[in-house]
């Protein structure tokens, strides 16, 4: 037919020309599309009972045809009753159904019921389009979701949207950024100055605009697509975690001794270098606890050390295991012993011209004499003696032990516990630390009394409770009389 002329008169004689169609393209184009018009109620719905929602007053538009529930009225919507155990998605709807050009068409609200199931699904809808010349066309008001037989709510699924606006009048324009009145509208070269300022990637620097965030918990990198204040709250975590060490100036050598200087990595490689020179990692040897081995192993040690160069050797760990190290040092010739007692470390000297022996750096070691082992005896009165150990090495006048036991009874002050120690050169006290009687962690005292061992304190150790100790003492030589 071509062009069809709407707004027009014709003869009376002739049929009605103008359809629903005609009216619904008008207001389609009008509108803009399938909304909820903002009259009245606005088609707002209420839960009446597990089987009834009820549809206030309102206007529709579906495809550019209009439907409405007059003011003051209502329609009530029948829900199918709900499955026990299970979850069902209803679609309330507002249908339109085409009877072609000029034909009867139908308009309501309707019902689309869903499927129960476990996890509730949104039942299909036909969108289909009217303007070319399909018949059906749903839009969803609201989802009725039932879970078991009851209603547990409803989903506002349409949008509201807007009438025609009310005519400018020229007078009322501002050209201006600075005006607060919002019944005035804005002219469209302050809309393009807005434009042309905004912050995007081809706009303004942003250079006066102020942030808020907050610090992040815990570092992390930097994502695409992150709000600004996320970044800023990650980058000010990181500078909140550096430490002075940051912002030091790095340096490469080792003689700088100014303060706000960091050495450079690679004056690790030459420390290392310089460490290995005296100190070979090759050269340090694990003692096995067995008192024969050890009498073996130390005399190798030595006899081998003699024939290395100038530097330290160590032998790991101790003898019996209880971290008494123990290092030899070479020098032109010369080899020193050296060992750990009350965390100090300690070189052993031979006898003085007065007769008396002490205990300081670098002494030689080869006119000590051979080593001797032994075993303490225990007090079976007050000693566990089954379990007890008291092993001790003898070289010249050094004498190490590693002490084992658990007490039977309470101890007294001068209460014998081992005899058979090598002589004492004179009365001296070894500090360990133990469990005592009243629960409490203690310093108790051992001392030597020529070849006995006697316990100091009362009350502690606490019996039945074992304990593990070691010291080392200056041994009586054998043609010697005790230093009171």
């Amino acid at each position: 037919m071509g062009f069809k002329a709407l707004t027009v008169n014709t003869p009376v004689e002739q049929d009605a020309h103008i359809f629903a169609e005609d009216d619904a393209v008008l207001y389609g184009g009008i509108i803009g599309g399938d909304c909820v018009l903002p009259v009245g109620g606005v088609l707002a719905a209420t839960i009446i009972s597990n089987n009834a929602i009820r549809i206030k007053d309102g206007m529709v538009c579906v495809g550019g045809h209009i439907g409405r529930i007059v003011k003051g009225d209502y329609e009530d919507m029948a829900i199918a009753n709900g499955v026990s155990g299970q979850n069902r998605n209803d679609l309330i709807v507002a249908r339109f159904v085409s009877g072609g050009t000029g034909g009867a068409d139908t308009y309501g609200l309707v019902v689309i019921q869903g499927t129960p199931g476990a996890a509730a699904k949104d039942p299909a809808v036909v969108k289909g389009d009217l303007y070319a010349g399909e018949r059906q066309r749903d839009y969803p008001l609201y989802r009725v979701r039932l879970e078991g037989l009851s209603v547990a709510g409803l989903d506002k699924l349409y949008e509201v949207g807007r009438m025609l606006p009310d005519k400018v009048n020229i007078s009322d324009i501002v050209d201006n950024l600075t005006t607060k009145d919002a019944k005035k509208p804005l002219s469209s070269k302050q809309g393009n100055a807005l434009d042309i300022k905004k912050l995007d990637k081809d706009g303004g620097n942003g250079a006066n605009l102020v942030n808020t965030f907050t610090q992040a918990t815990t570092r992390a990198n930097l994502a695409s697509g992150e709000k600004q204040s996320i970044t800023l709250g990650k980058i000010m975590k990181f500078f909140a975690d550096l430490k002075t060490g940051a912002f030091n100036t790095v340096v490469n050598n080792l003689t700088t001794t100014a303060a706000g200087y960091v050495m450079d990595a690679r004056q690790g490689k030459i420390l290392s270098d310089l460490v290995n020179t005296k100190f070979d990692k090759a050269n340090i040897w694990y003692a096995d606890t067995s008192a024969t081995t050890i009498v073996n192993f130390l005399n190798a040690r030595i006899a081998e050390v003699k024939k290395k160069p100038d530097g330290f050797y160590v032998i790991y760990g101790g003898w019996a295991g209880k971290g008494e190290g123990i290092t030899l040092a070479q020098k032109k010739g010369a080899v020193y012993l050296t060992f750990i007692y009350y965390n100090n470390i300690y070189t052993v000297a031979p006898k003085d011209s007065s007769g008396n022996s002490y205990l300081y750096n670098r002494v030689p070691l080869d006119s000590f004499g051979v080593i001797e082992t032994g075993n303490g005896i225990p007090n079976a009165t007050y000693i566990d003696a089954k379990n007890a150990k008291c092993y001790w090495v003898r070289k010249g006048d050094v004498c190490q032990v590693a002490l084992e036991f658990t007490p039977l009874k309470l101890f007294s002050p001068g209460t014998i516990l081992f005899t058979g120690l090598p002589a004492s050169q004179s009365w001296g006290e070894f500090q360990y630390v133990a469990l005592s009687e009243n629960g409490n962690v203690d310093v108790s005292v051992l001392y030597l009394d020529g070849t006995v061992l006697k316990e100091w304190y009362s009350y502690h150790p606490k019996v039945g409770v074992n304990v593990k100790t070691g010291f080392t003492y200056i041994c009586r030589s054998k043609d010697e009389t005790a230093v009171a």
